[in-house]
């Protein structure tokens, strides 16, 4: 007796034409059940059974697109999430919910509703997932870093989440007050070009791309300021809605992370009137020091290497 015809393995089968075990008829039974729900609940189907029995197997037949075009692709988006491939409770749902946006996506050639898709499923995934977890978390050496296996994933959702999130618009009125009161004097020219820009009036007025040229170089530090101001309120407004105040490490550690970015963005050290002003919600004596230090120490990409 050879080996060959000792040895078993226990994989399961992959198509429907393979069973050998008269599940044919249950297969296409749940086939048919899947196709033809169309309440707006979801339907919950659970297959039980000891290790070894067929779930798997009874799975990829009820499946197999070869078979009778029941269940098509077209119709159809299929994710086959193992959650025994992690061991953390928190990370289960982190990748869950990042492998079913990406199979959403993958083959949808519209952007509209790539972005459309990741906004449902960003949204949705920090409602539903328990972060009560956090409060427990005491503020850590580097604030930068964490010995917290799940504390990086939950930042990084918060950021993908948040950088899905479509930008506050400005209307006219708003805008100019916030340059008044950033003492930005306008003159008439620049007045009647904005609002044409924000769609005020609908005749363009003379030299428009040289006004706003000329406009944005005597503005540029202040319309990042009133960016950055709208952008702040947007974060705070958000981690309230859903977690607690936002004077909580966490949600300082994201500013923190956030003006760490701009200062790279915009290839220059910040100011010592913006880094007052970008840090005013934060009061963690460490985050301020990382952001004085990551400022003091930037050299921009043009001078590197010289």
């Amino acid at each position: 007796m050879t080996n060959q015809n000792v040895l078993k393995n226990d994989l399961p089968i992959t198509k429907f034409d393979d069973d050998k075990l008269d599940r044919q008829k249950f297969a296409l039974q749940m086939r048919r059940i899947i196709k033809n729900y169309k309440k707006k609940d979801c339907l919950t189907l659970g297959i039980m059974g000891s290790w070894g029995s067929g779930k798997t197997s009874l799975i990829n037949m009820v499946f197999d697109q070869n078979k009778d075009n029941i269940l098509t692709e077209k119709d159809f988006k299929v994710m086959r999430f193992n959650p025994w491939n992690f061991s953390k409770q928190q990370d289960l749902y982190y990748q869950f919910f990042e492998q079913l946006k990406e199979l959403l996506i993958s083959n949808e050639n519209d952007e509209g509703k790539r972005n459309h898709a990741k906004n449902i499923i960003n949204e949705y995934s920090i409602k539903n997932i328990d972060y009560t977890s956090f409060v427990d978390i005491s503020a850590m050496n580097d604030p930068l870093s964490t010995t917290s296996e799940y504390y990086l994933p939950f930042l990084m959702l918060l950021e993908s989440w948040r950088a899905m999130t479509t930008p506050p618009n400005w209307e006219y009125s708003d805008f100019i007050k916030a340059l008044e009161k950033r003492n930005i004097d306008l003159s008439n020219t620049e007045k009647e070009t904005l609002k044409f820009v924000f769609g005020e009036i609908q005749t363009p007025p003379d030299n428009v791309e040289r006004t706003i040229e000329s406009f944005n170089k005597k503005s540029e530090k202040e319309q990042i300021s009133m960016r950055e101001e709208k952008l702040r309120a947007l974060r705070k407004q958000t981690y309230e809605t859903y977690f607690g105040p936002s004077t909580d490490f966490t949600c300082q550690l994201i500013n923190t992370r956030s003006i760490i970015r701009l200062i790279h963005s915009l290839d220059r050290k910040l100011t010592e009137t913006e880094i007052k002003e970008f840090t005013a919600p934060i009061t963690d004596r460490r985050l301020l020091k990382v952001i004085d230090q990551t400022n003091f120490s930037y050299k921009p990409q043009s001078l590197q290497g010289h």
